[in-house]
């Protein structure tokens, strides 16, 4: 009701709207600041600029998923049908010295793989073996780290991909009796559990390794892929840890998320960014901004820069933090 009355005082007649108006809606009133910058920076400058990334929200598929995609698997035939002809050839440069595995080393890779009914045109094991291959072997005599390829096809037929990198490659398999168990129905999630689980196992039964990454088999690890993971374990939360997952699906990558460390650096980020934006407001404001650093436009600009780190899309502002790895 007191609402209401508030509405109706300020609204019933002609004089009044036009002294609010004139009041809140000039350009020196803070309202009417805040409420031209949401609406240029949110229908106008994130659109334009955000309208061709595919994790951003404002990503217009109908103009480019359909051109994207089809760039995308065309560029991931190409490089399978390579990676096919450079381990069949069997050169020189993929010799079989990742087959002997040493004892206890301080990082060992562990590729998870089993035979796709779909896509098998695109070989993603063999890519993602030479690119590793390429890595380690850029590391000089000493390896970044050791390989071993787990092979976890539990059907009646081969894993040919698997079969092709095995002169080249530690390979384990499941047991007869092992492969026997796993053709019992069960869900795809308990069943890729109870894989990982054992790579895990038979990779530290073996080698005694000190840290081990699992890689499914269409992880294609980049060029500063052991920079990366050598840098994470150097960290000190690291010693202390059982494990650590290095990757999200993109579409679990936003800030509107469950995990409570991923709300608080969301808000961390509005906080930041807002507060050097008010700083820089009062030593320099060529705009004539009637913002200071108060509570209430601390607040605005923190909710301001959490809506557009979300609009834009979490997965490009972790792909800046490559510029340095820490």
């Amino acid at each position: 009701m007191l609402l209401a009355a508030c509405f109706h005082s300020v609204f019933s007649s002609p004089p009044q709207r036009k002294a609010f108006f004139s009041q809140h809606l000039r350009w020196s009133s803070c309202l009417a600041q805040a409420l031209v910058l949401s609406v240029i920076t949110f229908c106008v400058v994130l659109p334009l600029c955000c309208h061709h990334l595919l994790y951003s929200y404002y990503f217009a598929k109908f103009m480019y998923l359909e051109s994207m995609s089809e760039v995308t698997l065309q560029e991931s035939l190409q490089q399978g049908q390579d990676a096919l002809r450079f381990w069949q050839n069997g050169s020189v440069l993929a010799s079989s010295t990742f087959g002997d595995v040493a004892l206890h080393p301080e990082l060992l890779v562990t590729v998870v793989t089993a035979r796709r009914k779909d896509g098998q045109d695109f070989h993603y094991l063999l890519q993602v073996m030479k690119q590793l291959s390429n890595i380690v072997r850029s590391c000089g005599e000493r390896r970044c780290a050791e390989v071993l390829l787990c092979d976890v096809e539990s059907g009646p037929q081969e894993n040919q991909d698997a079969k092709l990198l095995e002169p080249h490659f530690k390979v384990i398999r499941h047991s007869g009796q092992e492969q026997q168990g796993d053709r019992r129905q069960i869900n795809t999630f308990e069943k890729e559990k109870r894989d990982y689980t054992f790579c895990l196992r038979k990779g530290w039964e073996l080698f005694k390794p000190k840290n081990v990454v699992v890689l499914e088999d269409d992880a294609l690890p980049r060029q500063d892929f052991f920079t990366v993971i050598t840098n994470l374990l150097s960290r000190r939360f690291a010693r202390h840890t059982l494990y650590i997952k290095l990757y999200h699906p993109e579409r679990l990558q936003r800030y509107l998320n469950p995990e409570p460390y991923r709300i608080l650096e969301w808000v961390g980020l509005g906080l930041v960014t807002a507060t050097a934006l008010l700083l820089i407001f009062s030593y320099w404001n060529p705009c004539s901004f009637s913002f200071s650093l108060s509570v209430s436009h601390l607040l605005f600009f923190t909710l301001y820069f959490m809506a557009a780190a979300e609009l834009t899309g979490r997965h490009y502002l972790l792909e800046a933090r490559r510029i340095s790895p820490q």
